[in-house]
């Protein structure tokens, strides 16, 4: 079991901010208006809250619901990209940080689960309609473009395995 102690302050704030991370990915690969990304981010909010409230056999799970419920927050260092096309990129890269970081500090079952989680939440926050685009337009890119997101955030988080029950 890890918790918030585990964890050096920069780690911490990757492991923190990997719920966010992963709402940002799919944000970025399918842009919407700023109701629908709020949406998107209200989704994750959603799911840490559901999350408390049923409980975690996952420690580290636990220890990052609590944290985001007492107010605590990632610090970002200075260095992300101003751009926003190399947000995701960014993103994937975070990800992937804190993929190694599980592997190397957390044991097996707790870094499995905590993946799981993210992309539990990856996929929640893909299935928020996007209410201000006319479907007909290209629904099948759309659905293409999310599904991509979710293949690299499980790739970048070694979930491969994990993302295959979404498929």
């Amino acid at each position: 079991m890890t918790t918030q102690s585990d964890y050096r302050r920069h780690e911490w704030n990757l492991i923190l901010g990997a719920p966010s991370l992963t709402a940002l990915i799919l944000i970025q690969a399918d842009p919407c208006s700023h109701r629908v990304a709020y949406q998107k981010v209200r989704a994750v909010v959603t799911a840490i809250e559901e999350t408390t409230l049923q409980g975690s056999a996952s420690a580290l799970i636990c220890s990052v619901t609590s944290a985001v419920r007492a107010g605590q927050s990632p610090l970002w260092p200075t260095e992300y990209p101003r751009d926003l096309r190399d947000v995701r990129h960014w993103a994937l890269d975070a990800c992937q940080q804190v993929a190694a970081l599980l592997a190397q500090k957390a044991p097996e079952a707790e870094a499995k689960a905590y993946t799981h989680w993210l992309m539990r939440i990856g996929q929640r926050v893909a299935m928020i309609p996007d209410g201000d685009v006319i479907q007909f337009h290209d629904p099948d890119g759309r659905n293409a473009r999310l599904r991509i997101a979710l293949e690299e955030l499980a790739t970048a988080l070694d979930a491969r395995s994990v993302y295959d029950e979404f498929v």
